[in-house]
This record gives structure tokens, C-alpha cells and sequence, in this order.
């Protein structure tokens, strides 16, 4: 639970609703600054297309009443202080079983998580994920079925700029079919080099 705590509050920190609450306070108080969302897309009418980050769907594998508990109170967070949904789907745990002579004990879990995943997947773009009863402080309209999906595991510590790079890159997922994802992971990132 400690990890997934330290990952939605760096997801809460860097949401781009934090910037274009800040862009409106700055207008309510007189300021011409540049009010555009770096995280949002417009269209040529100048209407928004994409908000990166909204949603927020939270995949559970299984129950465990801590980490459900840090949910909900983040679920509060985004809800009330950045008008953002946050939906919580729970993954029924299921035991997988060897299929073949080369299903070892190392690469079972591995099946699991791929389930997990498979399972996750289908319920955010089906829109499963949005029906399942949960309730929220205020009216939430059902969101529209996402085109696309940015993935983080529940130790990521996402850096400041990373909302601005995963609405950079949705436009090149759009227009190049060689493409399956872009990846803001590295392996190799050092402290001194990373936002």
C-alpha cells in the first residue's frame, strides 16, 4: 500500500488538472499569463479534445483492505480537489495452472500478471470499468471509451513533466500505424539526468 500511496501522489502532484486550476485561479486574479494547458489537446475550433490523465481507473488484483483503503481516500483527492473520476476495479484472483512441460514455478506469476493485465485492459476499453457500482461524491457522467491508455505499476514515481510527454507522443500513436506504444520507462535513468 506504502507504494501505491507514493505513486498516486506523485500522480496527484504532476495531474495536469493541477495546472489548469492554477491557470484559472491565475485569471480570476488579473494575470494575462499563458493560460494553455500543456496537457490538453485542442481542436481547430479551439474546443478540448484529450485531457491526459482522466480517468484515473485503478486495477486491484484481488482484496486486500489496505491498499482498497488508499484508493478511496485518493479516489476523495482527485474527485474533490480536481474534479478527475477515479474508478477502482477489483481482479478476481485466480490460481493459473501449468498449461505445458514449460510452465515452471518462476514463470507463473508472470501468467497471473499477464491475466491481470488481459482482464484490466478489457474492462477500461469496454467501459466495464466504469459500471461497477461505486459510489461518488458527486455526479459523475460516465467518460467516453478511451482510444488510448497510459499504464503505471504501483511503484512508478512519475517525474513533473510526464503528462506533457504522454499527450506529446498520443499524436504520434494516431498517426503511425507502426507504432503499439510509446514508453517513458528507463531502465538506466539516473537522478542527476531525470526530471
Amino acid at each position: 500500500a506504502d507504494y501505491l500511496e507514493r505513486t498516486l501522489w506523485k500522480v496527484f502532484e504532476h495531474h495536469p488538472a493541477q495546472a489548469q486550476q492554477q491557470a484559472e485561479k491565475t485569471q480570476r486574479n488579473g494575470s494575462y499569463g499563458d493560460l494553455r494547458s500543456t496537457n490538453s489537446k485542442q481542436d481547430r475550433k479551439g474546443k478540448t479534445s484529450r485531457i491526459a490523465g482522466a480517468p484515473i481507473i485503478i486495477s486491484q488484483d484481488g482484496r486486500n483492505a489496505e491498499v482498497q483503503g488508499v484508493i478511496e481516500t485518493y479516489r476523495q483527492l482527485f474527485e474533490m480537489k480536481l474534479g478527475v473520476p477515479l474508478f477502482r476495479i477489483e481482479h478476481p484472483r485466480v490460481s493459473v495452472e501449468p498449461t505445458n512441460s514449460f510452465d515452471t514455478d518462476w514463470n507463473l506469476p508472470y501468467k497471473q500478471l499477464a491475466s491481470h493485465y488481459g482482464w484490466a485492459l478489457e474492462q477500461t476499453f469496454s467501459g466495464a470499468a466504469y459500471n461497477n457500482g461505486q459510489k461518488h461524491n458527486r455526479e459523475i457522467p460516465t467518460p467516453p471509451l478511451p482510444q488510448r491508455v497510459i499504464i503505471l505499476e504501483e511503484d512508478i514515481e512519475i517525474a513533473n513533466d510526464f503528462f506533457s510527454l504522454m499527450n506529446s507522443t498520443a499524436d504520434l500513436l494516431d498517426s503511425d500505424q507502426t507504432l503499439l506504444a510509446v514508453s517513458a520507462f528507463n531502465d538506466n535513468g539516473k537522478e542527476q539526468f531525470v526530471a
